[in-house]
């Protein structure tokens, strides 16, 4: 009987909650740049802080991956680890705060491949976090793998890369850096 009375209520709620959503401040071009400038600035920063530490500190520098060396050092180094994933996270929620972009077909379509993007990217949190809670070398192994066949099917479709489109088609920032400076 509760379920049926939490389900009735949700189903109410949801499509409100959806469309007050739906309904952000639609921003000039210049507010939605900044806002897109501001997000890949704190993304950037995140992932390279991660790229950065992997490499340091897991990575093995050799031909062939040692899945047990690099399993031995993440459970050394997990707490760090998982620290830089949650700002990844962070910043990835940043991306989800900008208002709604200008209503030209343009600003619509790049704004609907950032957050396409950014579903990709919240996938490499997920099975990054798999990566990190492995119980064994193996199951490391397994998570790896996985989060391989990701990045080779969503290749040339994160937010690099539409990050990259805006800049060349707005010149985010005009004369200035990928980050408005």
């Amino acid at each position: 009987m509760t379920k049926r009375v939490v389900s009735r209520i949700l189903a109410l709620i949801l499509p409100i909650v959806l469309l007050c959503g739906c309904s952000a401040k639609q921003l000039t071009g210049d507010e939605y740049h900044d806002e897109v400038i501001a997000a890949y600035k704190e993304y950037d920063k995140a992932i390279d802080g991660w790229g950065t530490y992997w490499s340091a500190n897991v990575m093995t520098e050799t031909t062939e991956r040692l899945y047990d060396t690099e399993f031995q050092k993440i459970q050394e180094h997990k707490s760090e680890l998982n620290k830089i994933v949650n700002s990844v996270e962070d910043a990835l929620d940043r991306f989800d705060k900008i208002g709604a972009p200008p209503a030209e077909p343009e600003y619509v379509d790049l704004d609907e491949q950032m957050k396409n993007a950014v579903l990709i990217e919240c996938e490499w949190v997920n099975l990054t976090r798999k990566i990190l809670s492995a119980k064994s070398a193996d199951e490391y192994k397994t998570a790896v793998d996985n989060f391989t066949a990701h990045a080779e099917e969503t290749n040339g479709k994160g937010i690099i890369t539409v990050y990259g489109k805006m800049f060349m088609k707005w010149g985010l920032g005009g004369d200035k850096d990928w980050f408005g400076n």
